[in-house]
């Protein structure tokens, strides 16, 4: 008998612990205790409607001591509807499209792509892009991500792994190994693990709150600095790898497809950050051409020393030189901000191994630069591109789901890359994303000591909206302002455009859909106005105000027998008007002469 009750003894040993922490977890809950900052909440805005989570970089931080980090606000239907065809972006700042936000990011100018494209498909692009996350996040929210029931998945990460959030060399790190960062994200939503990080911040003699006013970018590299020969880079590219390979092979396991980007960085224009304390480079740079061999003080500046030989093999028109010293720069950039090259092989690797779709983006930056070597021509400083680099970035993943045929149907707009009058940026956004850049290159990394801001002054009406954005007012009001301010100056291009952006964020206001659709057919931009006006048709269905412009517009686009299937539809709703039988008769009309070309 006591052979048996042995062994029941130790089991009961072994359940207790677990038994009482599990009842003091379910405790916690139940009194409200602690929080789980899910990457989607129910928006405020409208009903049925979800937006990402403010606070989300919460869930990685105790608190006080998060960095002030978040994703842009975009709705999202929260059932996904059975017509839609739902993408969903990952990745980080370069993703999320800074400087610009939302607007300039690979979702905005993908989905401007598709308007004109597709515009009668229900195509969804949605956001879960964010500064300084890695692929520690991008497996975080993965989850979340497959529960909006996507039917692709982009991914554009790679550069934030070193010093992002989580990274291995960042002051952000939770833990000293992969393991140990993997179980954290296991077990920072027990309220148990989140009592303990409180109880611990507050005995701590360092708990205070974050009042660093360094940038995010100094902030996470204290004291970085990882050679490429250090076990810290081995580890890293080793954690890159295996992430990635968890990551397609959760979507794989969900039947969902992944299109996955190779990275781009600057390698022309970019002095190398951890040669930015080099005050003497014209002494280097003759140094460099007197000696016989490496001066021991330049072993300490591989990066430096490969930088000053690519920029004379450019003098020297040395273009397969410069290109192959430059790349060299950058992969020995110990102060690593930018990926190296070893990502890019990884990368294609994993997309080969889980049968990924590669989207070769640096090959497209590079057919589009000098000499194939990438510059300030399409980025803004170390990794964000510009505009028209933002442009190229949506047009590598485009043209794989055109080539994927996962939209199906016929295209309405040719092929050809958007043009820059059409990317969704307006001069308010430009002159935004110019200041956060000046600011951002007058700080450590791009120099040191840090420069002060540069001070602000209005000088037109633009640069009034552009005060109001610093000082906070919400981006809704200033864009309503700015409409304003283009439809008095009577600049119906531009007042479109802000308009458009604006029927975007508010994706339940038919009335809004509506007049940016008649504002684009007024300026014969028929695709873009088919899109809004089928949608807003589609939010407002039975209506004659959004029957007729949609019927007008079939008309200019010689779609007679569409046109007249609507006004039948208006007929029937209001009968008596005599605008519709007069529309009527006119589209009978031109289908008449139609027909009787044809049989001519």
């Amino acid at each position: 008998m006591m052979h048996y009750k042995r062994p029941l003894f130790y089991f009961i040993a072994l359940l207790l612990p677990i038994l009482i922490l599990g009842l003091a977890e379910l405790g916690l809950r139940a009194t409200g205790y602690g929080n789980s900052y899910p990457l989607f909440i129910p928006s405020q805005h409208s009903s049925g409607y979800i937006e990402p989570n403010q606070q989300l970089i919460q869930r990685y931080f105790a608190p006080g001591k998060a960095p002030k980090l978040s994703m842009d606000t975009q709705l999202v239907l929260a059932t996904k509807p059975a017509d839609s065809f739902r993408i969903v972006v990952q990745g980080g700042s370069t993703a999320a499209g800074f400087p610009y936000g939302r607007w300039g990011s690979l979702q905005a100018l993908l989905q401007q792509r598709f308007k004109r494209s597709y515009p009668e498909k229900n195509i969804e692009v949605i956001n879960t892009a964010m500064a300084a996350i890695n692929s520690y996040s991008l497996l975080d929210f993965q989850a979340e991500i497959v529960a909006l029931q996507p039917d692709l998945v982009l991914v554009y990460t790679g550069h934030n792994e070193f010093l992002g959030l989580l990274g291995a060399g960042s002051a952000l790190s939770v833990a000293s190994s992969r393991g140990g960062t993997l179980l954290y994200l296991k077990l920072r939503n027990l309220r148990l693990f989140q009592l303990m990080q409180s109880l611990l911040q507050t005995f701590s003699p360092t708990a205070t709150a974050d009042t660093d006013q360094r940038s995010l970018m100094a902030k996470i590299a204290q004291g970085a600095d990882i050679a490429s020969e250090s076990p810290l880079y081995q580890e890293t590219l080793k954690q890159f790898q295996q992430n990635l390979a968890l990551l397609l092979q959760g979507y794989q396991q969900a039947q969902i497809p992944v299109m996955l980007s190779t990275l781009v960085s600057n390698e022309r224009d970019l002095v190398p950050f951890s040669a930015i304390g080099i005050t003497d480079w014209q002494a280097l740079t003759q140094q460099l051409s007197t000696s016989a061999t490496l001066p021991s003080a330049v072993l300490q500046h591989k990066a430096a020393y490969a930088f000053v030989q690519g920029l004379q093999a450019l003098q020297q028109d040395d273009a397969v030189a410069a290109l192959a010293w430059l790349k060299q720069a950058r992969d020995d950039d110990s102060l690593r901000f930018r990926a190296p090259s070893a990502f890019n092989s990884i990368i294609r690797s994993a997309a080969h191994t889980y049968h990924a779709t590669l989207v070769d983006t640096e090959q497209l930056f590079r057919q589009h630069s000098t000499n194939g070597i990438v510059g300030n021509s399409l980025l803004l400083e170390h990794v964000h591109p510009t505009a028209q680099g933002y442009s190229l970035l949506a047009e590598a993943f485009y043209q794989a789901i055109r080539q994927s045929n996962m939209l199906g149907g016929a295209i309405s707009a040719n092929h050809a890359a958007i043009p820059e009058v059409d990317i969704p940026l307006t001069e308010l956004d430009q002159r935004y994303a110019a200041l956060k850049i000046t600011n951002l290159m007058r700080q450590y990394p791009f120099r040191q000591p840090d420069l002060p801001p540069v001070p602000f002054e209005a000088r037109d009406a633009l640069d009034k909206l552009v005060q109001q954005r610093l000082a906070g007012v919400d981006w809704l009001s200033t864009q309503q302002a700015l409409i304003e301010h283009y439809l008095r100056q009577q600049d119906i291009v531009n007042a479109s455009k802000a308009m458009a952006m604006l029927a975007d964020a508010l994706p339940f206001d038919a009335l809004l859909w509506r007049d940016t659709g008649m504002y684009y057919m007024q300026l014969q931009q028929l695709q873009l106005a088919n899109y809004y006006l089928h949608h807003a048709l589609q939010l407002a269905p039975g209506n004659v105000r959004f029957l007729l412009p949609l019927a007008q517009l079939y008309f200019m686009q010689q779609r007679l027998d569409d046109s007249l299937l609507l006004l039948q539809q208006a007929k029937k709703l209001a009968p008596t008007d005599p605008r519709i039988q007069r529309f009527t008769d006119k589209v009978t009309q031109a289908k008449v002469a139609t027909l009787s070309t044809h049989k001519k």
